[in-house]
């Protein structure tokens, strides 16, 4: 054989690539001539049927023609291409096994049939296809070789993989898929250092190329080598251009902090900047290291994310990212601009996120017209996020469109996740209230009870029902209890030393309730459910005058409430 042929023959055999036995083809059974034209009339319609796409069809066809003449390799061929475009790769393999057997030394199917075992997950079987196809040494070989190094790769066999990536230089020469590939297969076998002289090497061998030259920058920078990375970006900086060189400076920006010179890294990123070149992607890159570095200041990024947005001022994300920083000291108005901008960009869609950060902040400053507005769109955007539910059920509430926030609140709810416990516990409580405010008691008690499933010790719950029942004279014994373990939870919470005390006074403990109303009074001295509560226990542990005196007091911060007046002139009815 020829020299560079023997060469490689030896190569191979270092690789497990051994030049397979090459079996002899099957000799086709002789046709008559009506089978010959009944054959090439089934193997044309497989073949008119398979490019119009009526795989099932086809393949009908091609098995016709293969009982015809089973030695038709490329009949066997074209039955596993179909069963494997169908997802069948059993059949897929045999065919290809087949077709392989009947003509052994045909390269489209031995890469079919590597192919198909490298699918039904046979590496070995995949590699030693691959070989066989190599040990031809024609145009197939090298494309063998490549993707058998790239098997040894997914099969974590990585010296394996370096043999074949050192034979195909051998054959083509240091060419750039070939080295950054050996790169990659160094970088894997952790030795950075090998990984770096292969990059050299490109970079040597083409000095004009800017990517060669950040990937060594990238691979000195895996290794921990920033000194390098950065010296070989100071070289190239001053030969550049944009868009490259922002890319330059935004990759020096990233050295200089990890070289923990936070000063250079801002100077280097803000240059980056300068011309407005970089896309969404740079831009945030340098945008949330320099957040990380500025720390809980808002302020202080408030102030970088502004001078972004003087480069960039339709960057959405970072309009969103300014309104976060707003938002946190206080500026809600100017937070809400941003948010508007940052969603009416006319680019990428944005993450959830900033709709939730918005409707939130919407909630906050109790707009609740733009709310509702606002929350409609999220949910035409984002149909299966339940938190639009929720905005949107709280903001029809608050503008007295109950019954519709009743039905997206439970619309709402198929949409939870097992993650969004919380979220489903606020629902319930918020359905609880609304149905209790439409005088639905079964529903409302039942939004009650499924809330306490979720957190059995959520006081706000716990005192709610237990008002409810109370104003309802009914399961007052229940209502006690709940109202006890929210006051445990939080003592000192006026609302709920209220509840407590109205419960002790439907069941008719007059005496026992007026020392709870008096110290939720201590607590909230203006309120005018609490005063007009803390008269009625007055009156019926027989003090009318006092009473009289709270009714007044209560009627200060309700005017107009009918009940307290009538209280006033008349007292209390008699007890039954």
């Amino acid at each position: 054989m020829p020299l560079i042929l023997l060469w490689l023959s030896i190569l191979l055999t270092g690789l497990s690539c051994t030049r397979a036995r090459v079996t002899a083809p099957v000799a086709p059974s002789p046709l008559s001539e009506a089978q010959q034209n009944q054959f090439q009339y089934y193997f044309f319609e497989g073949t008119t049927a398979k490019l119009i796409g009526k795989w099932e069809q086809a393949e009908q066809f091609f098995a016709r023609a293969l009982s015809l003449d089973p030695g038709s390799a490329v009949t066997a061929y074209e039955i596993g291409r179909i069963a494997l475009q169908r997802g069948d790769g059993p059949k897929a393999q045999r065919m290809a096994q087949r077709a392989a057997q009947l003509d052994p030394l045909n390269p489209w199917y031995l890469q079919f049939l590597a192919q198909v075992y490298q699918n039904n997950g046979l590496p070995k079987e995949a590699a030693d296809t691959w070989q066989r196809l190599i040990a031809m040494d024609n145009e197939h070989s090298l494309e063998a070789l490549e993707n058998l190094a790239n098997l040894h790769i997914q099969n974590k066999s990585y010296n394996e993989a370096m043999e074949c990536a050192n034979a195909l230089e051998q054959k083509l020469g240091p060419q750039p898929e070939i080295l950054d590939q050996k790169k990659t297969i160094w970088l894997l076998l952790g030795k950075k250092e090998k990984a770096i002289k292969e990059i050299q090497r490109l970079v040597s061998l083409y000095p004009n190329e800017l990517g060669h030259r950040l990937g060594l920058v990238q691979t000195f920078s895996a290794a921990g080598q920033y000194d390098k990375a950065l010296s070989l970006l100071q070289e190239a900086l001053p030969l550049t251009e944009n868009p490259n060189r922002a890319r330059l400076l935004l990759a020096t920006a990233e050295l200089y902090d990890a070289l923990g010179q936070t000063q250079k890294a801002e100077e280097a990123f803000e240059l980056s900047l300068e011309g407005g070149v970089l896309s969404a992607e740079e831009i945030l890159q340098g945008v949330f290291r320099i957040l990380e570095k500025v720390g809980d200041s808002s302020a202080i990024k408030e102030k970088k994310l502004r001078r972004v947005l003087e480069f960039y001022p339709d960057a959405a994300m970072v309009h969103a990212l300014l309104g976060e920083a707003l938002i946190r000291q206080g500026k809600g108005r100017e937070a809400l601009l941003s948010y508007q901008i940052a969603l009416n960009s006319s680019g990428d869609p944005l993450p959830y996120v900033v709709w939730q950060q918005y409707l939130s902040a919407l909630l906050e400053l109790g707009i609740m017209d733009t709310l509702e507005i606002q929350s409609r769109i999220a949910l035409e955007r984002h149909p299966g996020q339940a938190l639009n539910y929720f905005f949107l059920g709280i903001a029809l509430s608050q503008n007295l469109k109950k019954v519709e926030a009743i039905e997206f609140l439970q619309s709402g709810l198929a949409y939870t996740t097992d993650e969004e416990t919380d979220l489903r516990l606020q629902m319930h409580i918020l359905l609880g209230d609304l149905y209790h405010q439409q005088q639905n008691h079964l529903l409302s008690d039942k939004n009650y009870s499924d809330a306490l499933k979720i957190q059995p010790s959520n006081a706000l719950v716990l005192n709610n029902y237990a008002y409810y029942l109370g104003l309802r004279n009914q399961e007052l014994d229940r209502a006690l209890g709940m109202s006890l373990r929210a006051l445990e939870i939080e003592p000192d919470n006026a609302s709920y030393l209220d509840t407590y005390a109205w419960v002790l006074y439907t069941m008719g403990r007059y005496a026992d309730a007026l020392e709870p109303m008096t110290k939720a009074l201590q607590l909230s001295p203006e309120n005018a459910t609490m005063l007009d509560h803390y008269g009625d226990i007055l009156y019926r542990n027989n003090q009318a005058e006092a009473a009289k005196a709270q009714w007044a007091k209560a009627l200060q911060f309700d005017e107009g409430n009918l009940e307290i007046q009538s209280k006033l002139r008349s007292g209390l009815p008699i007890r039954p």
